[in-house]
This record gives C-alpha cells, sequence and structure tokens, in this order.
C-alpha cells in the first residue's frame, strides 16, 4: 500500500510525499519534497498513535480506543488520518494498492 500525502505552503507552494508499507506494515519513504515533509513523516513512522479500532460484536459494531505500534498494518492504517501530521499541515491525498484489514 501507498500513502500519499501533501502539504501547502503559505508562499503557495506544494510539497508531495510517498510512503510505502510492505506487507507487514512496515513503512519507508519513496519519495519527499523537501526536509519538512520527510523529518514529518519520518517521526510518525516511528511513534505510536492513539486511533479507534471497531468490530462487530453480535451484530451490533463496537468501537474502542487503540495505540497503533510503528510497523504494524494497524499504524500503517492509522497513518491516513495521523492528528499529528495534520496539526502539521501535513494531509494524505490519496491511497495506491489495497488498504490492510485491520
Amino acid at each position: 500500500m501507498i500513502l500519499r500525502f501533501a502539504c501547502r505552503y503559505t508562499d503557495g507552494r506544494i510539497a508531495k510525499a510517498e510512503v510505502e508499507f510492505d506487507s507487514t506494515g512496515k513503512g519507508f519513504i519513496r519519495r519527499a519534497d523537501d526536509s519538512y515533509i520527510r523529518s514529518a513523516l519520518e517521526e510518525a513512522l516511528v511513534t505510536p498513535i492513539q486511533c479507534e479500532v471497531s468490530e462487530c460484536r453480535n451484530g451490533a459494531l463496537a468501537t474502542g480506543p487503540a495505540v497503533a505500534q510503528p510497523g504494524t498494518p494497524l499504524h500503517a492504517m492509522a497513518m491516513i488520518a495521523s492528528r499529528t501530521l495534520l496539526k502539521k499541515g501535513i494531509q494524505m491525498v490519496a491511497i495506491e494498492g489495497k488498504p490492510f484489514q485491520v
């Protein structure tokens, strides 16, 4: 799975980056336009992410908090809406490939 990210600077420039996740959920930066977006993604790839997980229990959807550890499929999926990246102005703009089932 490949996630594409973008960041728009105040001067109108757009920086883009791609992160590829292997079948185990480990992420690698394939491309980054500049050091700002690269360093933010490097930090995000090694930092646990607070997220929510859902499952079907007795016909009802149950959702609860979880901590996605780096290098796992859950962490790869949590990178899609990482609050840390969003606070830095970096958002996920596209997914290529099949998302992980977690």
